[in-house]
């Protein structure tokens, strides 16, 4: 990235524990944290206590409100853990969460998601993909995640690898090439990173940032084309964000 993050909180959310900032911090640089000039961003890392080493990274609580945080990756940040994602995580911690051949060939001739320009997604290696479960569910909008850490993220609609039946290509996920091209996208304006592309019939749409699905019974998704128009400021095409209903199935990053 090229600048160093921080921190990340939630908009206008007072804390509901003053010591670790539970309820309006999501996630904060470790080191920052201890190094910081400035007193907004130094904090006081003695109340992270009962450490318990996961098969990556390690799980604290707070000594005053007993709120679960996460500490991963390099350089280390510190993140959150909501009460409902402590199940997973343990399932998680279990043991290794391996993909089998089959699997990996499928997802390889798929092709994994590039992380944006600005280093977001560089945690993860994401293919987009439908998935049925050894439980008999079946999800068109999949993406198979592979990672060095447990999923904690609140905003990601998580289950483990392990539970996977069946990998087949998405009716809805875009070809390799669109995926790219999206996650090569300048922001032009304040949350604005367009793409410019084109459907089989014709129609001009923009994808913002990086994205994986378009969801339309109007035309073969796999067939959308990075389009040679540029973005019209005066007459824009459709814009479209990432869908709902994406859900991510978590395995081991080698």
């Amino acid at each position: 990235m090229s600048m160093m993050q921080i921190s990340s909180s939630r908009l206008a959310r007072s804390a509901d524990c003053p010591q670790c900032g539970a309820g309006s911090t999501l996630g904060f640089n470790w080191d920052y944290a201890q190094t910081a000039t400035n007193p907004q961003f130094r904090r006081d890392l003695s109340v992270f206590v009962s450490s318990a080493p996961l098969r990556y990274g390690t799980l604290y609580q707070c000594r005053a409100c007993q709120s679960h945080w996460y500490l991963s990756g390099s350089p280390a940040f510190m993140n959150y853990v909501s009460p409902d994602r402590l199940e997973l995580v343990s399932r998680w911690n279990d043991k290794p969460i391996l993909l089998n051949p089959g699997q990996v060939s499928i997802l390889g001739a798929i092709g994994s998601t590039p992380p944006d320009v600005y280093g977001n997604g560089s945690q993860y290696v994401e293919t987009p993909c439908a998935v049925t479960t050894v439980h008999g569910e079946s999800f068109d909008l999949a993406i198979v995640s592979l990672q060095k850490h447990a999923p904690y993220e609140e905003w990601r609609h998580c289950y483990l690898a392990s539970d996977i039946k069946e990998i087949r290509p998405s009716p809805f996920a875009l070809n390799l090439e669109v995926r790219t091209a999206t996650s090569r996208a300048d922001e032009i304006r304040m949350g604005f990173a367009p793409t410019v592309v084109e459907a089989p019939d014709g129609e001009v749409l923009v994808l913002n940032w990086r994205q994986n699905f378009i969801v339309s019974p109007k035309f073969d998704v796999s067939q959308v084309a990075v389009s040679s128009r540029r973005f019209d400021w005066k007459s824009p095409p459709p814009v479209l964000g990432p869908p709902q209903g994406v859900v991510y199935f978590v395995a081991d990053q080698s």
